[in-house]
């Protein structure tokens, strides 16, 4: 945070002045953010700290990113994603079967089938990734739709898909592994709607959070 005065001298950090969210902008929120910061009730480890960490993309970033994306999931949708109820009903017989089935087991066995029935219905990152960029659209989708336009990307639930994938991969250890250009895109928007849910989460209208991401990533899309 920085505080601009008239007939002072501006940030030295080059950093500083190009990259960030106009006060007008977020005047009506600026209360809640201060205190979300003392409080700790909002991720910020993510931030990159210079221009040359802001242009990087490395399986370690990709991991800061995705657990503020989690992080901010959890307080934005403390229920999760919202499913139909025919599709949680059919959950809850899937797991009934399975616990059943488990009492004709030994112990080893049983102990495997309460492990997996945990499991089963737990929302992964893609299908929090889809809940949230269709929960948020009036105000995400502009971005999305910007960034797979450059990348001459058609299909923009791949960028999910793939997003999941490279969490899957870094997870397990995986990390030579190539990025392609679905992958990338997929960090860079991801960067992107952190900050929305965090903007959205403190009550900012779609206008205005438009405006601030459109300002902090300099898009230079026409809003």
């Amino acid at each position: 945070m920085t505080i601009w005065v008239h007939n002072m001298v501006n940030p030295e950090e080059d950093y500083v002045k190009k990259h960030y969210i106009e006060y007008d902008f977020i005047k009506t929120i600026d209360d809640k953010i201060l205190q979300a910061i003392i409080d700790e009730k909002i991720f910020i480890r993510h931030i990159p700290e210079n221009e040359i960490k802001r242009n990087q993309i490395t399986p370690q970033i990709f991991v800061v990113i995705s657990s503020a994306f989690e992080w901010e999931f959890s307080q934005l949708f403390p229920n999760g994603v919202k499913h139909r109820k025919t599709k949680i009903n059919k959950i809850e017989e899937i797991k009934k079967d399975l616990l059943q089935l488990s009492s004709n087991y030994d112990k080893t066995k049983s102990k495997i089938i309460e492990k997996i029935v945990e499991n089963i219905g737990k929302d992964n990152l893609e299908s929090k990734l889809i809940y949230t960029n269709m929960e948020l659209k009036d105000a995400s989708e502009v971005f999305l739709q910007h960034l797979c336009s450059l990348n001459h990307i058609k299909n923009k639930d791949k960028i999910f898909t793939n997003l999941q994938k490279l969490r899957n991969d870094f997870a397990h250890g995986n990390m030579d592994i190539d990025l392609d250009s679905d992958g990338f895109v997929g960090i860079i928007y991801l960067e992107r709607l952190v900050y929305i849910m965090q903007l959205k989460r403190f009550g900012l209208d779609d206008k205005n959070i438009k405006k601030a991401i459109n300002k902090l990533f300099g898009s230079n899309i026409a809003l």
